[in-house]
């Protein structure tokens, strides 16, 4: 482990951008995630807040072309990723396990190129939590999967921690050239969620009383991924373009088919998807709940749903 004092820590962001493209939560009108611009890091603009909106978006944008065709010839939307440039991104420890969950996910075989190709020009700083009213991780069981971390050993303590824990941030330690120090890492620990029962009729009809459809839970979530696919073409009939839009599991059209049929056409059945998918479906398959515990949806709710309170009343 190494050292960073705290007066230092705009200058280490300053260095960053000079080298990478740099993404953080910065305090504007709202905390929001943010590409950083050459004196932001010395202005003190970072702050460790969680943001509403997580930075999701940068890896799974709203809409991503695929490839695009003009005239017969058809041209890839990829770029060169070893050319690419790094982006660093520094996030809270929920956001780092919600960008894990969907490694699990879109790496996964088949891989998903475009999102690997964001992936392996990530590198994912973990900054101290500032807890908030929504936050509800520590009873998720989030792990450590951070590139470097940058532990607050206490207000008392002039020190920043910082744990590199892959190559990715051993090398990013290499590169601001920082004092060794051999510090115990800290644990977290870590909560197994229980299994939850399908059959929780009241549960589900309460669930579509309260909910109004508007997908906001899925638009701030980290770990919903959901997404269609269409095209466009130009009225000439030669150019056009074949993309991707992400979409949501509590939108009545995610689930319609040809012919208008929609497989969970109330409001209950789609918030049964979407917490079965959260807290079973998900933890089945690779070990985790794919919720991270920010608690973005409850706080983006306009009636204020809480998914933990739902949870909690499953048999």
């Amino acid at each position: 482990m190494h050292l960073l004092k705290k007066g230092d820590f705009g200058k280490f962001v300053e260095s960053l951008i000079s080298r990478h493209e740099v993404i953080a939560p910065v305090k504007t009108d709202i905390v929001r995630f943010k590409v950083l611009e050459k004196g932001d890091g010395a202005e003190g603009k970072v702050v460790f807040d969680s943001p509403l909106y997580s930075a999701k978006e940068f890896f799974l944008p709203i809409k991503e072309p695929f490839y695009y065709f003009k005239k017969g010839k058809i041209c890839e939307s990829m770029e060169d990723g070893k050319n690419a440039r790094k982006r660093i991104f520094f996030m809270n420890r929920c956001d780092i396990n919600g960008v894990h969950r969907n490694d699990l996910i879109l790496l996964d075989d088949p891989v998903d190129p475009y999102y690997r190709e964001k992936r392996d020009n990530a590198i994912l700083v973990e900054i101290p939590c500032v807890q908030s009213k929504r936050c509800s991780c520590v009873d998720i069981g989030l792990i450590d999967c951070y590139d470097l971390r940058i532990i607050d050993p206490g207000q008392d303590n002039p020190n920043y921690v910082l744990d590199a824990a892959t190559e990715k941030g051993r090398h990013m330690i290499k590169e601001m050239y920082l004092s060794a120090s051999y510090l115990p890492k800290q644990d977290i620990p870590s909560h197994q969620a229980r299994n939850i029962a399908a059959e929780n009729k009241e549960v589900w009809e309460d669930y579509g009383k309260d909910c109004f459809s508007c997908s906001a839970c899925t638009a701030v979530c980290p770990t919903c991924t959901c997404f269609t696919i269409d095209g466009f073409m130009k009225l000439n009939g030669e150019e056009g373009h074949l993309y991707r839009e992400l979409a949501s599991c509590q939108l009545p059209e995610f689930t319609k088919v040809a012919g208008g049929f929609v497989f969970r056409k109330d409001r209950g059945s789609r918030g049964k998807q979407r917490i079965h998918c959260k807290f079973q479906y998900f933890r089945e398959k690779y070990g985790h709940n794919r919720c991270v515990g920010c608690g973005r949806c409850n706080e983006a709710c306009p009636v204020s749903i809480n998914i933990f309170e739902y949870f909690g009343r499953l048999k």
